[in-house]
């Protein structure tokens, strides 16, 4: 017999691993339906059995996408303009890096032995 608060729906149920850093992804077609994307605010909720996660897209304001710029909308100088030093430094910083780990793997590839046929 059901309780009186008990909902019985239908899931669409993707299985993934938790890595050894406790990360998973989001199924790809979950994302699509719910329009999940970067920097979306996600809440997880746990039954009090702790059998069931939920995760819920949260949504923060109505027309949001009104307000935010989007990076085609703006140059690359004025997003620049926007940043402060701190941000900038950083930016530069991982940037650096980026490029030092992009040269050492296109190195590393040229210096590959050939490959027999």
């Amino acid at each position: 017999m059901r309780k009186r608060n008990e909902v019985i729906t239908k899931m669409t149920m993707i299985r993934r691993i938790l890595g050894k850093r406790g990360r998973t992804t989001i199924p790809y077609e979950f994302r699509q339906i719910l329009d999940m994307r970067y920097n979306d605010v996600l809440t997880f909720a746990m039954n009090n059995d702790r059998t069931c996660v939920v995760i819920t897209k949260e949504k923060i304001c109505t027309d949001c996408i009104k307000f935010v710029p989007r990076s085609k909308d703006i140059s690359l100088d004025e997003f620049l303009s926007q940043m402060s030093t701190d941000e900038m430094l950083k930016a530069i910083s991982a940037l650096s890096k980026a490029l030092v780990d992009k040269e050492v793997t296109k190195d590393a590839a040229q210096n590959l032995p050939d490959r027999p046929r």
